[in-house]
């Protein structure tokens, strides 16, 4: 098959750019029936930079011309995760971006952060640390832009989270302790400030944060009122809030702190160590009897418990259930 006619450089890219020979191979040779194919890589202007269907028109040595649309995709930005906390890393996936060791900038709030040069089907691929500066909370845009004088960009937004607090337990009386919990706060900080009902709880000395803006505290429950109150955590100038009930304190006599075991046995007998002595008391005597010295029980105690029964028994001890085998039975209150 001989050629029937050359392809020369025309007009092409809806009549207003013609392509070089750098972006296509001349001559373009066509078989008896007029057919070729050619491969064209695509210059990089406003017209191939505009998203939409644009029209490329081919013109050969005769005259003849042909048409054809071709559709320019949008540039995009994807983020994984999307909502992180400071310091963390994230992925920033782009498509659509011009190819030809063109590179992408990656900014994060206006912060130069990374740079990527896409793969020959305009895609990248990049990591990004979430600056250490960025408020608690927020939501920042993180934009992907070309380094050409004909500016393209894609934009994403990333938020860091508000800082959380949690208890465990999240009730108890005055005099209880309990356990603070909290994330997303500034990392490497110490904590300024701990209220409970607005009264000061902060332990001394203050716990600090991780890395990751993570810390872990037990507190000691102030003398409050009784009823649902806040718990305001304040590390590095970012404040969260928890909800904590303050109840009535809990029985301290033994026959009322061991009622539940009691019922169950009626022979129940408790050793505990209090103020450098062993103190015992006896269910099966009066409460009141000489050989009953333990007159008070609090949570946080280490008691030998024994369960004059043949049969397991599961009771309530100071709100927390306990498991009592026959025999003696060492347990923490």
């Amino acid at each position: 098959i001989q050629p029937r006619s050359n392809f020369t450089p025309g007009p092409v890219f809806g009549g207003q750019v013609t392509l070089p020979s750098t972006n296509l191979t001349y001559p373009i040779v066509l078989d008896s029936a007029g057919n070729f194919v050619a491969a064209i890589l695509l210059p990089i202007n406003s017209t191939t930079l505009s998203v939409g269907s644009t029209e490329i028109k081919m013109t050969d040595t005769g005259g003849k011309t042909g048409k054809i649309n071709l559709t320019i995709s949008g540039r995009t930005l994807t983020l994984n995760p999307d909502s992180s906390i400071r310091g963390s890393i994230v992925e920033a996936t782009g498509a659509g971006f011009a190819t030809g060791n063109l590179s992408v900038h990656i900014t994060y709030a206006g912060e130069l952060l990374a740079t990527a040069i896409p793969n020959d089907d305009g895609s990248f691929k990049v990591n990004f640390e979430v600056p250490l500066t960025g408020a608690i909370p927020s939501a920042n845009r993180v934009v992907a832009s070309t380094t050409t004088d004909l500016v393209t960009s894609a934009s994403a937004t990333h938020s860091i989270p508000s800082g959380s607090v949690t208890v465990s337990p999240t009730s108890g009386p005055s005099g209880w302790r309990t356990t603070v919990t909290a994330t997303n706060f500034p990392g490497f900080a110490v904590a300024t400030g701990l209220t409970i009902a607005g009264i000061p709880a902060l332990p001394g000395p203050a716990p600090s944060t991780d890395r990751n803006g993570g810390l872990v505290t037990l507190v000691l429950i102030p003398i409050a009122p009784i009823g649902a109150q806040s718990l305001v955590l304040t590390v590095g100038g970012v404040s969260a809030v928890a909800s904590f009930t303050v109840t009535a304190a809990p029985p301290t006599e033994p026959v009322e702190v061991f009622a539940d075991a009691i019922a169950a046995d009626p022979g129940l007998r408790v050793w505990g160590f209090s103020q450098g002595t062993w103190q015992f008391f006896n269910a099966a005597l009066p409460p009141d009897h000489p050989a009953n010295d333990l007159l008070q029980v609090l949570a946080g105690d280490g008691i030998w418990i024994f369960n004059s029964t043949s049969a397991t028994i599961t009771t309530t001890i100071l709100t927390r259930s306990h498991t009592l085998l026959p025999d003696w039975n060492l347990k923490g209150l």
